[in-house]
């Protein structure tokens, strides 16, 4: 790790950052690339030489990071500006499905459920009496992943600190590339390729003050999504949901750190589920296979040490 920033770029040197100090992140050692293809002035400006151990080259990272009086390497952003724009496409081929069930039962009266727990039983399967069905597993189906994700960082010093920030914003999407009918009944069809957001975003504000204070606030962006009925005559749209995430910490010299904070600060929910769609029901307002959280807010006082 190599600091204070800015680094002496025009005279070679690297000194070691202190700890406490922030610093760019170097990556040394013999699995270090040799540069970027046909990219000379690329290659020149971040693979560099090595002036440590027996020479080589490092490789500069762009990441801004903090040496901890214990000894970690704390990430704080970037040294740089970046946007970044990558796609994706996924193909698997015989995913993993339950193709069907058996019941069990110690009950002497239930007939083939109290032969499967005889079964389980005779072959030693641990906690035999505790198991209520078994899951018979298959390769059964294919799908195809779509997807982009967009990536913005800035860091920034001010006379009171420094800040990083970065915004992130995905797009994925999962579809059949098989017969799901094999499988999969109308709704879980539908269930599967929309039931989960398609659109999903963060975005991050660090901020380290001098002294060893530090504020960190997210929003958490969860797009719409849609679940329905067995024959799909009611098909229920979830509404976006943004959830707010805030820390504030201080970091003694001597490796302990205290942090004050919470998830979902503002308590939000997503929608409750339609009970006419029937994945709800007993007490369970929402949708317990939601990748929102439907937990509410969570709230925290801790303290570490490192040794």
């Amino acid at each position: 790790c190599h600091g204070p920033l800015p680094l002496p770029m025009a005279t070679g040197k690297w000194p070691l950052a202190k700890k406490g100090e922030e610093c760019e992140l170097f990556v040394g050692g013999v699995g270090v690339a040799r540069g970027y293809r046909n990219a000379p002035e690329k290659t020149a400006a971040k693979f560099v030489e090595n002036t440590f151990g027996d020479g080589g080259r490092m490789y500069r990272t762009g990441d801004l990071v903090r040496w901890t009086p214990s000894g970690d390497i704390e990430y704080r952003g970037r040294t740089d500006s970046q946007v970044k724009l990558r796609g994706y496409r996924i193909e698997l081929e015989d995913r993993v499905n339950a193709v069907s069930t058996r019941d069990v039962s110690t009950d002497p009266t239930s007939g083939a459920a109290y032969d499967n727990y005889l079964a389980l039983a005779a072959a030693g399967v641990a906690g035999a009496e505790s198991i209520g069905g078994v899951f018979y597993f298959a390769n059964a189906f294919d799908t195809v992943t779509t997807g982009a994700d967009f990536v913005v960082t800035y860091a920034a010093d001010w006379a009171a600190g420094s800040t990083g920030f970065t915004g992130s914003l995905n797009y994925n999407k999962t579809e059949f590339d098989s017969d799901p009918t094999l499988v999969f009944n109308t709704e879980d069809t539908f269930d599967f390729e929309n039931g989960t957001p398609e659109f999903r975003g963060v975005f991050t504000v660090d901020h380290e003050f001098p002294g060893g204070f530090n504020l960190l606030a997210r929003a958490n962006y969860y797009g719409s999504y849609e679940n329905g009925d067995t024959n799909l005559n009611v098909i229920q749209e979830f509404d976006p949901v943004v959830q707010f995430d805030l820390e504030a910490s201080y970091q003694f010299e001597d490796g302990f750190s205290v942090a004050i904070g919470a998830r979902n600060i503002t308590d939000e929910y997503p929608d409750k589920a339609d009970p006419s769609v029937g994945d709800s029901c007993c007490g369970r307002v929402y949708r317990s296979d939601s990748i929102v959280d439907w937990q509410g807010g969570y709230y925290y006082l801790k303290a570490s040490a490192n040794f």
